[in-house]
């Protein structure tokens, strides 16, 4: 573990603590740990404080699940969303396709409806 020793001024308020060490900002004195931090400070009577560094937060990306895959039909959820796939067929006939478009929205808000109950049951 590096470490590194600085004579600095500390500034003690009510609403935080300011360093300041007295050295230009263009100098490079830290070659590590810039940055913003997330930690504990320990203050004590006599104006001594330890900082602590927290742990650095993990980004856990969101778990999909599939609800339904058919043929040109595919509804998955997120832990925040739901996503429906639909690839269209397009007929000859108009009212074919529409009516193939309907069907398949309906299957999608079929399998949405059904999850939704379950999260219901669960919570």
């Amino acid at each position: 573990m590096k470490k590194q020793e600085l004579d600095c001024r500390v500034s003690f308020t009510e609403n935080g603590i300011v360093i300041n060490s007295g050295l230009p900002e263009a100098e490079p004195v830290l070659d590590f740990g810039v940055g913003k931090h997330h930690g504990t400070i320990n203050v004590r009577k006599n104006g001594c404080a330890d900082v602590t560094y927290g742990p650095s937060p993990v980004v856990v990306p969101p778990r999909i699940d599939e609800v339904l895959r058919e043929n040109n039909l595919t509804v998955k959820r997120t832990s925040r969303n739901f996503i429906v796939t639909m690839k269209f067929p397009i007929f000859e006939n108009p009212t074919e396709t529409t009516a193939c478009h309907k069907e398949m929205w309906k299957k999608s808000q079929k399998a949405i409806a059904g999850v939704r109950e379950g999260i219901k049951t669960q919570f």
